[in-house]
């Protein structure tokens, strides 16, 4: 009984030290608006709306705002899922708005933005993968950040190639991951826009300590499990 014991303290030990991320702040949201006049200040649709994320779990969600009539068609959708997990952070956006017209006297504005914020910190130094998609924009903005305090590690923003890199993370900092798609620009009078990006933040090898518990972990539950089945097996 003591081995068995002592292999399942060794294996929470193991999950301890699998803790990795800790998430410390986060603010995730969509956000929509559609504003229709016809004429030009006269306002006959006004609609806005945001769906935060209200913990660190799983943020999946969809926003889509319409406006229809026989002489205009404005439409506002903005997306993220992203996950906040132990040894990965990851986030999926994006954003599209369009505004059409069949009157000339007509104004609108749509706009279409899901953002993401993160600050955490680590309890063990260890490497991680970081990827994010080719950020893309029209009439827009689409971004990643990763900070280290005030110092940014790794930027890219709409138009540039995606990042691929390896960052060590360490603990006794605070970081930060700032990620957005804002598509619209402001007014869109006719036509539309849209932004999009996707990031991973992946523990890229496990700790040569984590490693060897689990090794050890695995071995003394196998002993305790043999000692057993020796003890139910030999004669009284």
């Amino acid at each position: 009984m003591r081995t068995l014991n002592f292999g399942m303290l060794l294996m929470t030990s193991v999950l301890a030290v699998e803790a990795g991320i800790i998430p410390i702040v986060q603010e995730r949201s969509v956000t929509g608006r559609v504003e229709v006049e016809e004429p030009v200040g006269s306002v006959v649709f006004s609609q806005s709306q945001v769906i935060a994320a209200p913990d660190f779990g799983l943020f999946d969600e969809t926003l889509t705002i319409t406006a229809t009539s026989p002489t205009y068609v404005a439409e506002s959708t903005s997306r993220q899922r992203s996950v906040i997990g132990t040894s990965a952070i990851t986030g999926d956006f994006l954003t599209e708005v369009g505004f059409n017209f069949t009157q000339p006297d007509g104004y609108g504005l749509t706009t279409g933005l899901s953002t993401f914020r993160l600050e955490f910190e680590v309890d063990r130094a260890a490497t991680y993968h970081l990827t994010t998609s080719d950020p893309f924009a029209v009439h827009g903005v689409s971004r990643f950040v990763l900070r280290r305090g005030a110092d940014v590690l790794h930027e890219v923003i709409s138009s540039l190639p995606g990042l691929d890199e390896f960052v060590l993370l360490t603990p006794g900092q605070r970081y930060e991951i700032l990620s957005l798609a804002d598509a619209g620009d402001g007014a869109i009078a006719f036509g539309g826009g849209d932004a999009g990006i996707s990031f991973s933040l992946t523990e890229a090898v496990p700790e040569g300590s984590t490693v060897s518990l689990v090794v050890l972990g695995l071995a003394a539950f196998g002993a305790a499990r043999r000692f057993k089945a020796a003890k139910h097996s030999s004669p009284n």
